[in-house]
């Protein structure tokens, strides 16, 4: 495993790679590149003419991307964390099962699925959704106190690999832009939802409540919240990823409309 640590080394790599592939979960972008490699936190795994494998330290493990012509050039490997990687497909009838057996001889093992639901902003209206006793609760989180109660309750209630967790870094972020928003209950932070606004789009990231409040409907406060937000930002669709088992969520987002956009991860672990 080799650390990345230049310009003109992943310049390099990108313009060897820079065709189509028969296999590939590598969706990054450039300028998403250069945020890892400034970080010190991208890393050449595997490399050969027909094969592209690299690694992004997150916190306590690795997120793995590749791309490939030879799916059994795919050589084994060890390090000294976790690694997972998400392979992305269009509806049921393109499950990657050759990919994922392909990895299973790896050491990979099916961790979790999740389905892409999206919501057209067109028909919602603001005071369908509002609700002055719930909208008193709910406020942008700032202080950092609360960012790190955040940081406590994502770590605690979500699955660590699946997705994107989020650092407290970027927990950070999201407050200052007024993305992260929180539910009080007798001023103690109850709840979050995270946004994200891409292209038009204003996506769903995290959404929890601590153990301590649930059953008081505050998932549906926090999402009527979250749709406010993407309506006052003007944006023309809302969308977001849910774990394929998760009832109980999937049951709220499509009262509210939401449908499945017909693409779908798989994740796969090797620890």
């Amino acid at each position: 495993m080799q650390l990345i640590n230049s310009h003109q080394q992943l310049e390099n790599l990108l313009e060897e790679f820079s065709t189509s592939f028969k296999w590939s979960n590598n969706y990054m972008l450039l300028e998403e590149l250069k945020v890892h490699l400034q970080a010190e936190k991208l890393f050449l795994l595997q490399k050969s003419k027909q094969s592209l494998v690299l690694l992004v330290k997150r916190d306590s493990f690795y997120r793995l991307y590749y791309q490939t012509n030879l799916l059994e050039e795919i050589q084994s490997f060890d390090v000294d964390q976790a690694v997972v990687q998400e392979l992305i497909y269009r509806g049921p009838t393109f499950y990657p099962q050759e990919e994922v057996e392909a990895w299973g001889q790896q050491g990979f093992e099916v961790h979790m699925g999740r389905d892409n639901y999206f919501l057209n902003s067109k028909g919602l209206v603001s005071s369908d959704l509002e609700y002055s006793e719930d909208l008193s609760r709910i406020k942008p989180i700032e202080n950092e106190a609360d960012l790190q109660k955040a940081d406590v309750m994502i770590r605690t209630y979500l699955d660590l690999y699946t997705g994107d967790i989020l650092t407290i870094e970027e927990l950070r972020a999201f407050s200052g832009t007024g993305d992260l928003l929180g539910i009080y209950v007798e001023n103690e932070l109850a709840g979050i939802v995270q946004g994200e606004y891409k292209n038009k789009v204003y996506w769903l990231g995290h959404m929890v409540v601590d153990e301590a409040y649930r059953g008081q409907r505050l998932s549906t406060k926090l999402l009527k919240a979250y749709l406010l937000k993407g309506l006052s930002l003007n944006c023309r669709q809302f969308q977001l990823w849910v774990l394929r088992d998760n009832e109980p969520a999937l049951g709220l987002y499509k009262k509210y409309g939401f449908k499945y956009l017909n693409k779908s991860t798989i994740s796969l672990l090797k620890k």
